[in-house]
């Protein structure tokens, strides 16, 4: 977390509204494997929207902004690389939730 922590602060100093948009950003990238894993999945894509409407990372890391959706983004992207097969890359991205944890 030191890393992005420090483009944070790089990019937008001390104020949170930083944080807050980089979170977010990992938030649409949640919704994106999320649509991913779905269309791999054969089930219908509109499913996503459990996820994309739901108050609760809404609230906690578009307005309060929370890290915790860094883990959950590689969380997710762990999963999607090991449906491809690719193993290695996986466990690599697994790794990195425990980092961002």
């Amino acid at each position: 977390m030191v890393g992005l922590n420090g483009v944070a602060n790089a990019l937008f100093g001390s104020n949170p509204i930083g944080y807050k948009v980089i979170y977010t950003l990992f938030d649409f990238g949640v919704i994106g494997l999320l649509l991913h894993l779905l269309k791999r999945q054969r089930r219908p894509l509109t499913q996503v929207i459990w996820y994309a409407w739901c108050p609760l990372p809404i609230t906690e890391v578009a307005m309060a902004g929370h890290q915790d959706i860094v883990g959950v983004f590689f969380l997710l992207l762990a999963f999607t690389l090991v449906m491809r097969s690719e193993r290695a890359v996986g466990w690599a991205a697994l790794a990195l939730v425990a980092a961002a944890l």
